[in-house]
């Protein structure tokens, strides 16, 4: 049972009720040596240096007066989010996500890939639906590209629920980190922010919305704020240890078509103590780009220029 906490804030005549969601914007589990986590350790080690590999596994303590603080002050103004957190007026924007979540992205405005690069690329990871429907199921991977999926929809995703089906915007994600192409993170958090800011009190998708990435950009706006363990906080649920085996399981009724593909998780590795502060290129693999994201897409993606180290 998922537990939830109640933050209720009034603001201009509105009761506006979010809830703090355990399994929402998780760290991921990236230990090879929990029950049957050897086999998943290419994966591991690819989500450990990878342009995410910071936001994922970074933990903090998710002090409840900031955050409660953050989400009765916030609001949209222009393109910033402007909110006081202990009594300090902070403003949010797509640079500063970018700067304290050290994604390492560059700003190319691009947040969703076209639709026939996304087919093309779940299709290299040997997807077995068809890509007919809205959201591409996490039950149509095999192996490490599921344990790849679970750990995007728990650590990144702005849901609360539904977790086992993954939007446009997260499936351009994985694919841009499986090819190092450019895809904005730093602007996929943003937007989701400022939706979120934005929905009226009685809607149902009102929640506390990255309770782990706001006290990370807390931290990177305001150096003197404290973050002690004694401070009341938010907790989240880890990442169950039962993952890896869950993803070796396959449902041969719904996945006659899956099979295990030799696509390369080494080219997203940029190098072992990679620094994306100081370099925002990345490597290219020399197999499968052209057929992904070239040919004959109406939009194709401007790609940003890169470093071949092969």
């Amino acid at each position: 049972m998922c537990f939830v906490c109640v933050l209720s804030c009034t603001r201009m005549a509105e009761h506006t009720v979010r809830e703090f969601h355990q399994s929402h914007n998780q760290i991921a589990l990236l230990d090879v040596n929990v029950r049957g986590g050897a086999e998943y350790a290419d994966i591991i080690r690819f989500l450990r240096n990878s342009r995410i590999g910071f936001t994922i596994s970074e933990n903090i303590h998710l002090v409840q007066a900031y955050i409660d603080d953050f989400w009765r002050t916030a609001r949209v103004v222009d393109d910033t989010i402007e909110a006081t957190v202990s009594g300090s007026s902070i403003v949010i924007t797509e640079a500063v996500i970018r700067a304290a979540l050290r994604f390492g992205d560059l700003d190319h405005g691009n947040a969703c890939y076209v639709r026939q690069i996304r087919e093309r690329g779940v299709k290299s990871f040997g997807y077995a639906d068809s890509f007919d429907k809205k959201e591409i199921s996490k039950a149509m991977f095999l192996g490490q590209w599921s344990f790849f999926f679970h750990v995007l929809m728990q650590c990144l995703s702005p849901r609360k629920s539904g977790t086992d089906t993954m939007s446009n915007d997260l499936v351009s994600g994985m694919i841009g980190l499986t090819y190092n192409q450019p895809y904005n993170f730093s602007l996929m958090i943003f937007q989701a922010l400022k939706h979120q800011i934005g929905l009226k009190a009685n809607d149902k998708r009102l929640m506390i919305l990255y309770p782990r990435f706001l006290c990370l950009i807390f931290r990177h706006l305001l150096p003197n704020l404290s973050f002690e363990g004694t401070l009341p906080a938010y907790a989240l649920a880890p990442m169950a240890n039962r993952i890896f085996t869950d993803c070796a399981k396959v449902n041969g009724s719904k996945r006659t078509d899956a099979r295990p593909v030799p696509t390369s998780l080494c080219g997203a590795i940029l190098q072992d103590n990679y620094n994306p502060e100081a370099d925002f290129q990345w490597l290219n693999i020399r197999d499968g780009i052209d057929h992904i994201f070239v040919g004959d897409t109406q939009e194709p993606v401007v790609v940003q220029p890169q470093v071949d180290l092969q």
